[in-house]
């Protein structure tokens, strides 16, 4: 399949270009590819969008998303490949879990996919599976697999590790650690500040960067939305936020009455992203390089993945229109969790048509 007249989008600026496709993987970029080819008329294009942060749910809990409707809400909102989080029902902290939940997704996933693995106290198991990160949870969230091992003896065994913690936690452990050690939902001040100076990964969510603390249930998460302060500082300090991760976390509307905390966003974050670009708070190319290049990066270099702009790469585009202007509908999104705080926004950037290995899996009605 030839796809002509792209514009393909990149950390490092924007590519005019025609790519070739076969068998899934990009085989040749170019100018003017000559053959037979679908023209997209110089449609903006993100190459394999990764977002890294994402509950899937299902197994004891498919009455709040199913693999096939969380994925199904991945490429709506322009995600081609999303890794999931361990803190299910029941837990992902097995090896005989792991290959549970990656059989699910092999049968049900219209995306890419990879796996965080969990870790309660026993580490017996980590050696036998290949998550992208062993997930930590030092404080009390969904799932209740709160981390009561030995920090050093994880860290000893070289895995790469992802914290879900506060600010305390969260210097305890870079200072201890040693290797890859990704810190999510980074969500205040202090935080954003005291992490610029480590070398860890920092991961940010669009509800931290957008909202502010309410008296709104629809908005209750982990960690607590900031004052505006927090959101401020998010921003100005954006050059030290390596990834932005939706932290998709559906619930029923009526668990959400009832305080459960996550906001279904994987639908919206790359719309409001393209939003905050219209309002000049960052450019096409900073929401390149947090949800394609360094997401990317990650699962190549982790997992052995071939993602991202080059040829060999598997053909994963997200062509968006950056001046359509629409009305999010929660109504309408492909997940389960049919509310968001963020239902009846204006904003300006839609996603068109996602891709996965050459294969069309979503096409917006315009």
């Amino acid at each position: 399949m030839l796809f002509k007249n792209l514009r393909v989008v990149t950390s490092k600026g924007t590519v005019d270009c025609d790519i070739q496709v076969d068998h899934g993987l990009i085989t040749h970029i170019g100018k003017d590819i000559p053959g037979e080819g679908t023209d997209f008329s110089g449609s903006y294009t993100f190459p394999s969008i990764v977002d890294l942060h994402v509950h899937a749910r299902d197994f004891n809990q498919r009455y709040k998303e199913t693999v096939k409707t969380c994925t199904e809400a991945a490429v709506a909102g322009g995600v081609t490949t999303v890794v999931d989080m361990p803190n299910t029902d029941p837990p992902v902290i097995t090896k005989e879990a792991f290959e549970m939940r990656k059989s699910l997704f092999e049968r049900e996933s219209v995306c890419d996919f990879a796996l965080n693995f969990g870790v309660v106290d026993t580490m017996e198991e980590i050696s036998q599976v290949t998550p992208l990160f062993v997930k930590v949870y030092l404080s009390e969230t969904t799932g209740h697999i709160l981390f009561r091992g030995d920090s050093r003896e994880l860290l000893s065994l070289g895995k790469p590790i992802a914290v879900h913690s506060d600010l305390e936690t969260t210097k305890e452990w870079c200072r201890l650690n040693k290797g890859i050690l990704y810190v999510c939902h980074v969500a205040s001040k202090p935080e954003i500040e005291f992490l610029r100076g480590q070398q860890v990964i920092r991961e940010v969510t669009p509800h931290h960067l957008f909202l502010t603390r309410s008296d709104d249930v629809l908005s209750t998460v982990k960690p607590p939305l900031g004052r505006e302060e927090d959101r401020k500082a998010l921003w100005s300090n954006l050059g030290s936020i390596d990834v932005i991760g939706s932290d998709h976390a559906p619930h029923t509307l009526e668990e959400k009455m009832q305080g459960a905390s996550g906001i279904a966003g994987i639908e919206t974050m790359l719309p409001l992203l393209l939003h905050a670009r219209h309002k000049e708070l960052l450019t096409l190319e900073d929401i390149a390089l947090r949800l394609c290049d360094i997401p990317c990066k990650l699962v190549n270099s982790l997992l052995g993945y071939r993602k991202g702009f080059f040829v060999g790469a598997d053909a994963d585009f997200t062509m968006i229109d950056p001046g359509k202007e629409w009305v999010i509908d929660a109504s309408e999104f492909k997940s389960k969790a049919k509310h968001s705080p963020f239902d009846g926004w204006r904003v300006r950037g839609k996603v068109v048509r996602t891709f996965v290995k050459g294969e069309s899996v979503f096409e917006a009605d315009l």
